[in-house]
């Protein structure tokens, strides 16, 4: 993202678990995300003092609002949300802004960089992949906060990681196939950027204000870039293609997936926080795609979390408006969690990578799935 910035792009930096390398990360990771995502945003700044750096953050991570007022305060430059919508994020940007000018207040002393960020306004980026999404967000910063985005980042099917796309739309696509380079309709998605850009002129009219729309997903190669400068995007954003550069500083493992990997080995799986994603085909993945629900013999919900370095099945069985323990398994791996039997996604998996940090995040989407069946709270804690 740093090297992005000095040649004139815009860097983007994650903060999804950004802290993992930090010492304290398993006993304090909020602090130690905090930590990281300064410390990231210094080492962009040194490379690039000129340049835009900005963070992606993602709606569904905990504490997100935590995430977004830390980036603003260390120096960002734009914000880019996806992985649901941001429909509160001129709200944490607001909040940072207040906070930083308390800060000022209480130090009555020259302020430096801090007190040129708490006048600065960050640009604020939500991800959209449809007319309709792009509808919602605009419609709802417009009657809540009087603003619109500055810019939108619209994601297609092909995207990697979370995809704003239900199972049956990335069929429609034909973005879940073996082959998608010759099953992928183009032509299809195309129309609904166009739509998509339709939606933006309206609210570009009322606020008399330019909102550029960068594309994303699958963009790989110089014709790929033309073609979306085509349909009237001003900007791409591209992640796979600089994944394997020296530069990039993820494990040469990791690199090294992405140069093996072959067209077929790219799937679609289910992510934890129960959006479709695409991601390389390995070991992991492998495990879930045959072993999809090998845990569910009766059960309704099955929970999957770390507890003292084992992996804790936990079933749960609805009935007659309760929850109640099906089945309770130690296992010493990660176990075979359900995924995908055929075209067949079950939507009653909870997945917990880390009790301690993970548990309440999920437990609220375990909360509300039981009150989408109007079924009572039930607990599943240890």
């Amino acid at each position: 993202s740093d090297l992005v910035a000095a040649c004139g792009g815009m860097g983007l930096i994650s903060t999804a678990q950004i802290g993992f390398r930090e010492p304290d990360f398993k006993t304090n990771f909020v602090e130690a995300n905090l930590r990281a995502i300064r410390r990231e945003m210094k080492k962009a700044r040194e490379i690039a003092p000129n340049g835009a750096i900005g963070f992606n953050i993602m709606v569904a991570t905990r504490h997100y609002d935590l995430w977004v007022k830390e980036a603003i305060k260390c120096g960002a430059d734009a914000i880019v949300s996806g992985a649901g919508l941001p429909v509160r994020l001129p709200e944490y940007a607001q909040a940072a802004y207040e906070e930083m000018k308390a800060g000022i207040a209480d130090a009555k002393e020259t302020c430096g960089e801090i007190c040129k960020q708490a006048v600065k306004k960050v640009k604020l980026a939500p991800i959209v992949s449809s007319a309709k999404s792009a509808q919602v967000i605009c419609r709802l910063w417009d009657r809540k906060y009087k603003q619109i985005p500055d810019f939108v980042v619209v994601e297609g099917p092909l995207a990697g990681g979370h995809l704003g796309f239900s199972r049956e739309e990335l069929a429609e696509y034909g973005a879940d196939t073996k082959d998608v380079p010759n099953t992928y309709n183009q032509k299809a998605y195309d129309k609904e950027v166009r739509s998509i850009m339709e939606v933006i002129k309206t609210y570009e009219e009322k606020y008399q204000k330019h909102i550029p729309v960068v594309t994303a997903g699958g963009i790989y190669t110089h014709e790929d870039v033309k073609h979306q400068f085509e349909l009237g995007a001003e900007g791409v954003q591209v992640g796979t293609r600089f994944v394997t550069t020296e530069e990039c500083d993820a494990p040469d493992a990791y690199k090294q997936a992405y140069i093996n990997a072959k067209k077929e080995d790219i799937i679609i799986t289910q992510s934890p926080v129960g959006m479709p994603g695409r991601a390389i085909l390995n070991p992991f993945l492998q495990q879930i795609k045959e072993g999809a629900g090998q845990y569910f013999g009766g059960a309704d919900i099955a929970v999957f979390f770390v507890s003292n370095g084992e992996i804790v099945v936990v079933e749960l069985s609805l009935d007659a408006g309760k929850a109640h323990l099906h089945r309770r398994q130690q296992k010493s791996q990660i176990p075979n969690v359900a995924g995908s039997t055929g075209n067949h996604i079950p939507q009653n998996l909870i997945f917990l990578t880390e009790k301690q940090h993970v548990f309440q995040h999920h437990f609220v989407h375990f909360r509300r799935l039981t009150q989408r069946q109007k079924i009572g709270r039930a607990s599943c804690r240890e």
